[in-house]
């Protein structure tokens, strides 16, 4: 466990293991314990495996004498924080005892797994030594192996349903293993003690335990660019990335952290100390009470705590600087001649040591202020004199007795780039808003909101006489002072108006209604005449055009209370179309906003960096995006989707996620959208199903969405309509209509249908339309264009014609792709309709090459894939008529038995392969002569029928539909399946007569029973199927021929 220089002493060690092992180590069933990322370099180029699962240590032996690896990454995850790491502790100290780990490594370990707080200062900073490497010299320039291990933190919006006063933040770790040495395999024989590493070629060893997802993704990029570039892949470039991440959320949380000290702070001072007045006045009046004093003693905490983590980081980020620089010059200046960009890194740890130190210099400020609110609420009497004189201030003093009152001042609004705290007085400000259009005049208190803020400020400086109730700032323009009261009532209506998208995220959002009803023409008037010298003909005017063209922009202003520097801006030639402004540094300024084209603002130039910061954070919050009707949308990073809260239910899923998307619900906001008719409230507003794509490709996407906009535009009733699209931080968004479930939860919510006319014949009629729904996408004529080239096995290639038409298959028919709405615009059916939904397995391919594409590069659900796949012979669109057929034996059963006999259905056919894995496919494969796999329909399959043939429900029509499926449907050579327009032929005979003919029906017309054979015995719901656990976001891509006739 340790080496001979190991100072440790390891007794001790073992000791502390023992009692900490149960809390930090568990090895999860389903989930690798360690997995590998290997950068490889072979006499055929370089290359790299991704996520390799490691199990024992004779695996970890071999990768240790891999003699190709440059460069080998470790991962251990966590399902998340205070939980035990997904590894067992027999596994882990194979790695350590293996690679030669130092032991220091524990240290960090033991502050992963279960426990009740955090205690910041078990936290060890930067670690690292020189190992002495086994037929070396210690005194020999490369006799040593340099290791590091460290721990960084990064702060993240944690996405939880938070109740009042809950923080929206939570700060996670990483940790991180480094040693860099000589490949084993490079012996003393091979090449001398005193050789530079360009004979004996080095290699990175990293052990990262409980990455970001954001990280693991960086790093797979950069492995990918190593195969081009090596130095994507080298150990300082692997560190910078590590810190990079880490850096991200720190500067919003301290925000978040400053903004809820204001907020308490504002309370302490028009705090209504004692409880000796019966009735308190809302506007002047609150209590300090215990849920006070909690949420400012964790806000101190959380102060506290933040300086702990933020100097450890800083002492981290130098370690982590100095050991890149000793490395480069062991290795890199000997192995690559100084052909590295080390240098380059080094000087970005210089910037984030600088980033980091400015964080650390902030927080004080932050824990200044938190003491001071607390000192300020330990003193009663101060408090009730702050606040006597402040409502004395404010109501019946006159400001010339103000001016010679000195008010104590609240920590508010420091100067975060200054390392002293300044001294302020405070403005306070309070509004008294009209009431919103078409509400009743409220009480002042309804709509009252105070702003208390500070700012720089001579202590003998006198203040001008106040207009409206306002105390201004001496900067203040007589202008602006008078301007302030109809500012502060506009601006109290916005704030009022706002929604946070998401909760807790403190991102917001004025809806659009909001702003049309506040952002009116005499509102407009009315402060540009206050802060101008118009008249109110021409203040009309100019307020006709803000509405016209620039009501986000105004908005903005009134927000800032500016709202009479819209007329400049005008005159400048700005409107909402500018919008967002973007930021971008210049000589004079930290914090410029320009347009989208690099052009400066004359009216924002002598705003300060804090106003331009209110500027740019404000924007999106009166920017949000309205969706139209087929639209894409290439959103900012910083746009705030207008995505309003809403209470899940029953019927609203989790998040699902598969291997190429995520779909989870949402509600737009009602004035966000074009989609339908609004509704009446935000409650009523339907849910729409965002499918965000892994992927960053634009051609698959737009091919994705060229299609699905296409299809949609045929309004088919069985086919699921893509609305709208955005891209949003990289990754595309698909939008569409929630559905209230897919196929198998609508036959889980009714484990016991009624055998009637109204459901059979719903069911006959849903059949119909999915057979109708498939033929529209297996001939559909659409002009898209195509690489060329179809990838099929050991990379070869299909040739494509250029200009020929496209045909298309679905590829992942299974209940949980056909997705039921209870309501349809295209159907009016009280039971709903079933829509075939999740286009996104499919691949575009040519004439030609229809029969062509090879079975081993098909994605698709195992239970309902047809017997080609495994066969190694062509696919074609008849794969979705074998998986159709699956689906229709499941609908038949459900009808017949109920739910838990599907689940039946799924064990009865099922079998054990010698994979272990449980197989309930449809299909069997066997060996004929020759050696050669054939294949047939599972006897159980054809046992299973005959038993809903003799079932007492059966009907003709159901005898049908059992035969077609058999007959036509379930054929092992795909040749000679039916098509899908000869199946809705056959499904639409069947519908028509059973419409007028109700014994056909639903008499009850069981065959015998056949001697000796007995139903499979019955099943009662209980775990989930095998299929069901596999579902997952896949699905259809379309290639088209003919025009069908539609089913409507």
């Amino acid at each position: 466990m340790t080496s001979h220089l190991d100072l440790y002493d390891a007794e001790s060690l073992r000791a502390k293991i023992g009692k900490k092992t149960h809390d930090l180590f568990k090895a999860k069933p389903v989930k690798p314990q360690l997995q590998v990322n290997r950068f490889l370099k072979t006499g055929n180029g370089v290359r790299f495996a991704r996520n390799r699962d490691v199990e024992d240590v004779s695996q970890l032996e071999a990768l240790l004498h891999e003699s190709n690896d440059s460069s080998q990454i470790f991962v251990i995850r966590q399902d998340r924080s205070w939980t035990t790491l997904n590894i067992s502790q027999e596994l882990f100290e194979d790695f350590i005892s293996v690679y030669g780990v130092f032991s220091q490594l524990w240290n960090i370990t033991f502050t992963f797994g279960r426990k009740c707080e955090e205690n910041e200062f078990a936290f060890p900073g930067f670690r690292a030594r020189r190992t002495p490497r086994s037929g070396s010299s210690p005194n020999e320039f490369y006799g040593w192996d340099p290791e590091s291990a460290y721990i960084l933190r990064r702060a993240e919006l944690n996405h939880r349903m938070l109740t009042e006063g809950q923080s929206p933040w939570s700060v996670r770790q990483t940790a991180v293993y480094h040693k860099l040495g000589i490949n084993p395999n490079e012996t003393m024989s091979s090449a001398s003690a005193h050789s530079s590493p360009l004979s004996r070629r080095s290699r990175s060893t990293f052990l990262l335990i409980a990455p970001s997802q954001s990280l693991e993704k960086q790093l797979a990029q950069s492995l990918e660019m190593g195969i081009s570039n090596e130095c994507a892949v080298a150990q300082c470039n692997v560190h910078r990335l590590l810190v990079a991440d880490s850096l991200g959320g720190w500067t919003e949380y301290m925000a978040w952290l400053e903004e809820r000290l204001s907020d308490q702070s504002n309370r302490m001072v028009f705090a209504k100390v004692g409880t000796e007045k019966e009735y308190l006045s809302p506007l002047t009046d609150f209590n300090i009470n215990f849920i006070d004093r909690q949420t400012l003693k964790l806000l101190e905490d959380s102060v506290i705590d933040l300086e702990i983590i933020l100097s450890t980081m800083l002492n981290t980020i130098v370690g982590i600087r100095e050991h890149c620089r000793k490395c480069c010059e062991r290795y890199c200046r000997e192995e690559r001649k100084g052909d590295c960009d080390c240098d380059q890194i080094v000087e970005e740890f210089d910037e984030h040591v600088k980033e980091v130190d400015l964080h650390v210099r902030r927080v004080k400020l932050l824990r200044e202020r938190a003491k001071s609110t607390t000192q300020l609420e330990k003193s009663t009497k101060d408090a009730a004199a702050v606040k006597v004189l402040t409502v004395i201030g404010l109501v019946y003093l006159p400001s010339t007795i103000v001016a010679a009152i000195e008010i104590p001042a609240p920590p508010t609004d420091k100067n975060y780039d200054s390392p002293e705290p300044s001294n302020a007085v405070p403005e306070i400000l309070i509004d008294e808003p009209e009431p919103l259009p078409g509400e009743d005049a409220a009480p002042p208190q309804s709509h009252a909101s105070t702003r208390l803020n500070s700012s720089r400020r001579n202590s003998n400086s006198s203040l001008p006489k106040s207009h409206g109730g306002s105390v201004s700032r001496q900067s203040r323009s007589r202008s602006s002072s008078e301007n302030s009261a109809t500012a502060g009532s506009l601006r109290g209506h916005l704030e009022s108006a706002r929604k946070e998208c998401p909760p807790g995220s403190h991102l917001f959002i004025v809806p659009n209604c909001a702003q049309e009803s506040l952002i009116t023409i005499a509102a407009v008037a009315k402060e540009i005449q206050a802060g101008n010298r118009f008249g109110p003909a021409e203040a009309v005017e100019r307020a006709k055009e803000v509405c016209q063209s620039a009501r986000h922009l105004f908005a903005i202003l009134a927000y800032m209370k500016r709202g009479a520097e819209i007329c400049t801006l005008l005159e400048e030639g700005v409107s909402d179309k500018d919008l967002p402004l973007l930021r971008r540094s210049d000589g004079q300024q930290r914090f410029a906003l320009k347009l989208k084209k690099g052009e400066s603002l004359k009216t924002m130039e002598k705003w300060s960096d804090k106003d331009l910061e209110k500027f740019d954070r404000y924007q999106y919050w009166m920017t949000a995006p309205v969706f139209k009707d087929k639209r894409h949308y290439n959103l900012h990073d910083n746009t705030i989707l207008p995505f309003i809260p809403f209470k899940p239910d029953a019927e609203t899923e989790e998040p699902k996620q598969g291997g190429y998307s995520e779909v989870y619900p949402v509600r737009v906001h009602p004035s966000h959208h074009q989609f339908w008719k609004r509704s009446a409230s935000e409650i009523d507003e339907p849910l729409i199903a965002i499918k965000k794509l892994f992927s960053s490709d634009r051609t698959e996407f737009a091919k994705e969405q060229t299609i699905l906009i296409a299809l949609g535009s045929r309004n088919h009733p069985h086919l699921i309509k893509l609305l709208a699209t955005f891209q949003h931080k990289q990754k595309y968004h698909l939008m569409f209509p929630y559905a209230n479930a897919n196929l198998r939860k609508y036959w889980e919510d009714r484990p016991h249908p009624n055998f009637d006319e109204a459901t059979v014949l719903w069911s006959l009629k849903q059949m119909t339309g999915i057979a109708n729904a498939l033929w529209v996408i297996h001939n559909f004529t659409l002009p898209l264009p195509v690489d060329g080239q179809v990838r099929v096995l050991d990379d070869g290639i299909l040739s494509v014609e250029k200009e020929e038409k496209k045909f298309g298959r679905h590829g992942d028919i299974k209940p949980e792709n056909i997705l039921w709405f209870k309501q349809s615009s295209e159907v009016e059916d009280e039971n709903g309709v079933l829509q075939i939904a999740d286009f996104g397995l499919g691949r575009f391919h040519g004439r030609d090459s229809r029969s062509k594409i090879n079975p081993a590069t098909v994605w698709s659900s195992p239970t309902y894939e047809p017997p080609e796949c495994k066969l190694r012979r062509s696919v074609s669109r008849s794969y979705d008529i074998w998986s159709l057929g699956c689906l229709y034996l499941e609908f038949i059963t459900w009808l017949l038995m109920g739910s838990a006999e599907i689940e039946g259905f799924s064990d009865y056919r099922a079998r054990c392969a010698r994979t272990g894995i449980n197989d309930d496919n449809f299909y069997t494969i066997y060996t004929r002569s020759g050696n050669r796999p054939g294949a047939e329909v599972r006897g159980e399959v054809t046992e299973w029928v005959n038993k809903l043939h003799e079932h007492g429900k059966c009907s003709a029509v159901i005898h049908g539909l059992l035969e077609l499926i058999m007959e036509q449907l379930l054929i092992i050579d795909s040749t000679e399946r039916i098509d899908a327009a000869g199946l809705f032929r056959k499904l639409d005979i069947f519908l028509e007569r059973a419409k007028t003919d109700k014994p056909y029906l639903l008499d009850p017309l069981p065959r015998a029973q056949k001697a000796g054979s007995g139903m499979p015995p019955s099943r009662t719901l209980g775990a989930l199927s095998f299929n069901q656990e596999l579902s997952n976001i896949r699905g259809i891509w379309f290639f088209v021929s003919r025009e069908p006739r539609v089913l409507c």
